[in-house]
């Protein structure tokens, strides 16, 4: 301790101004890596689809229904950057485990994938697809890549994880830094044992 301190009293100027640095670098990082999307843009991938649905309780604008699909091919509207979402999922309690109890409203929709191709006329959806909480704002979101075989659940933590670990950084970070600079401050040289 002694030697910290000594250091500290040396450097004292160039430690609390690397402190000074590092805090705002942390600080700053979260709203860097903050995983946002927009109301009007369209999204294809199973994080921002999840972390749309979240957000605005519905499906970016680029999905259409089943009932929409039938329409557009009978009337020989272009589906190239269509996917199809928002029709209701039957809720058979194979998500009991997850907390949704067989009354609650669930619907689904389409994640791209390579082979997915709703253009033609043999139409090829893939397996994957995404269950959520109708009508909720932040509802539970599940991802599902066998179509319906098995379920994770996709949670706000997670959709956001850079940000997060950031944010847990940082915590530890200041919490540190500030016990650091507590000891440093209230160091008695005369009797190191003691803190003021």
């Amino acid at each position: 301790m002694q030697r910290a301190y000594e250091y500290f009293n040396k450097e004292a100027k160039k430690i609390l101004i690397a402190l000074i640095v590092v805090f705002a670098v942390l600080l700053i990082l979260p709203f860097i890596l903050n995983r946002r999307v927009s109301i009007d843009k369209e999204y294809w991938d199973k994080e921002n689809v999840a972390l749309y649905i979240k957000k605005y309780n519905t499906l970016p604008k680029n999905y259409i229904t089943h009932y929409g699909l039938e329409y557009a091919k009978r009337h020989n509207i272009d589906l190239t950057s269509k996917i199809v979402g928002g029709d209701t999922h039957w809720n058979d309690g194979s998500l009991a485990d997850f907390g949704i109890e067989d009354d609650v409203v669930l619907k689904e929709c389409d994640i791209w994938s390579n082979q997915y191709d709703i253009t033609s006329d043999n139409i090829n959806r893939g397996a994957l697809r995404l269950v959520y909480e109708a009508n909720r704002h932040d509802g539970k979101v599940f991802y599902t890549s066998n179509h319906y075989g098995s379920y994770k659940e996709i949670t706000s933590f997670s959709l956001q994880l850079p940000r997060n670990i950031c944010w847990i950084i940082f915590t530890i970070y200041s919490a540190g830094a500030l016990v650091y600079l507590i000891l440093m401050f209230t160091y008695d040289e005369d009797n190191p044992e003691a803190i003021r």
